[in-house]
């Protein structure tokens, strides 16, 4: 008998951020997932009409996370983000797959990345006087490595 596998929905996962005090202990609703492609060149042997893969380094890909935006809180993030310079530490972002009932219980691995620097923040001051939308905030981030625990 197969086993029926454990399925989750989009909502639950736990964003957690360290080492910006400004990130720390928010919560953050959305993450835009980990894409570690490759660049693959192609090639021919000369003895066909076939061309053949060749697999290059991998690069990742930008991530973000995404948070309904406090305007009496969040502005501590917008200010650590306008102040963080190259120099700065970079963050580490940690995704956990979680079960809510009743409190927050991790399921599987989950996914930590490393060396996140901030390269964009959006959405602290977007105005649309003829929209009833919530106001979100979302940080961009490079991001140079991740590991799966």
């Amino acid at each position: 008998m197969t086993r029926k596998p454990t399925t989750i929905s989009q909502s639950q996962w736990l964003v957690q951020t360290a080492g910006a005090a400004a990130l720390d202990g928010r919560y953050w609703e959305k993450f835009s997932g980990i894409s570690d492609p490759a660049d693959v060149s192609k090639y021919n042997d000369g003895h066909s009409n076939r061309q053949y893969p060749h697999m290059g380094p991998k690069s990742l890909e930008d991530v973000e996370i995404t948070k309904v935006y406090d305007p009496t809180t969040d502005g501590e993030i917008v200010r650590w983000y306008k102040n963080w310079c190259t120099g700065d530490d970079p963050i580490t972002l940690t995704i956990q797959s979680v079960q809510y009932c009743p409190d927050p219980e991790p399921i599987g691995p989950s996914y930590t990345l490393y060396g996140c620097k901030p390269i964009n923040a959006t959405g602290y001051a977007e105005i649309d006087k003829g929209s009833n939308e919530v106001q979100r905030l979302t940080l961009k981030f490079a991001v140079e490595d991740y590991s799966i625990d």
